[in-house]
């Protein structure tokens, strides 16, 4: 998990380097970045959780991290709502490539066999 952790710090930190070739505003990219770590960490560690206690607990917390990802976006819409364009699209640019790039990370890293195998429900039916 902490390994998970590290490349999802690293891949964001990449999307904010192109992120902040694009604008100016760094510190509003970095906040971004730092709000989409956040959320897919905690929603790593549920699905984590999830993964070994069955289906149920998977997908609950699939859908609840999914959920948390939502909200913070509806969040920071709703703190950048009266800004000038370029200060909202840079917050907004830093959290989804952040996002973005983390995501792809978590499912590689439920989906390889940690002994577990994949997800529940991820699983390929056995060959008869």
């Amino acid at each position: 998990m902490l390994r998970a952790g590290a490349e999802g710090a690293l891949a964001a930190t990449a999307a904010g380097a192109v992120a902040g070739a694009i604008f100016p505003q760094r510190r509003l990219i970095f906040v971004g970045l730092a709000l989409a770590w956040a959320a897919c960490t905690i929603g790593t560690a549920g699905l984590a959780f999830g993964k070994k206690h069955g289906p149920a607990w998977f997908w609950r917390a699939f859908g609840l991290g999914a959920a948390l990802r939502g909200a913070v976006l509806v969040a920071l819409v709703a703190v950048a709502w009266r800004w000038e364009i370029g200060r909202t699209a840079a917050l907004l640019l830093g959290y989804v490539a952040g996002l973005t790039g983390i995501i792809l990370l978590e499912f590689r890293h439920l989906v390889k066999d940690l002994g577990g195998g994949a997800p529940v429900g991820l699983r390929r039916p056995p060959k008869s």
